[in-house]
Parts: C-alpha cells; structure tokens; sequence
C-alpha cells in the first residue's frame, strides 16, 4: 500500500480515492476475505491524509458491502457475499459522461 495512488490535486475527494485504492486491492487479492485491514491512525500516515478522511472512507467502503467494521476489533473484508457488493457512484457517474451516452446529435436537432 502505497500514498502515490492518492492524488491530492485531483478533483475527485480524498476518500474516495482511498476507497477506490481498497477495492482495487481486495479484487487483486492483496486482501482476501476475512483479512483485517491496517489500523486507522497507520492509513492516515500512509496516506498522509486526516484519521478522519480514513474514518469516511472505511465508512463508505463498509456501506457499500466491501468490509466489516467493529469497535476495538478494527476493520475487516467481509466474508461471502462476494457478488452483492456496490460499486462507489463516482465509477457510477464517470460512466454515465460517457460520449456513448449521449444523446444522438440527429435526435437533438428534431427536437
């Protein structure tokens, strides 16, 4: 794990950079299911971002289905259900600026 897959002049959030770099790593398998991902306080110093920037991100990352979080337990890849999990809504928006979604030009001009 690294800090040069965050990109702080970027316009997209810190956080979900950080979320972005989690569920890039769990699909490599660098974390496997059940593996406990590190501490709050050490992603906040390898990213070189706020505890509460990694706190967001953990959050999103657990509201999307991707880990487990329990106080004093530390976060966690969830086991199983492994096809219910959400992708983040900026791969969600990035897709939707798409040129291929785009209203066709010929329509637009009927209209």
């Amino acid at each position: 794990m690294a800090s040069s897959s965050i990109d702080k002049q970027k316009k997209q959030p810190i956080y979900q950079q950080i979320v972005t770099h989690f569920i890039e790593e769990i699909q490599a398998g660098t974390y496997g299911p059940g593996d406990r991902l590190p501490p709050e306080r050490s992603l906040a110093q390898t990213f070189d971002v706020n505890r509460s920037t990694v706190v967001k991100a953990l959050d999103e990352l657990k509201s999307l289905g991707w880990i487990e979080r329990k106080q004093g337990s530390g976060s966690r890849v969830l086991e199983g259900r492994w096809g219910n999990r959400q992708t983040p809504l900026s791969y969600l928006r990035s897709s939707l600026s798409s040129p291929y979604l785009q209203q066709d030009p010929y329509l637009q001009q009927i209209q």
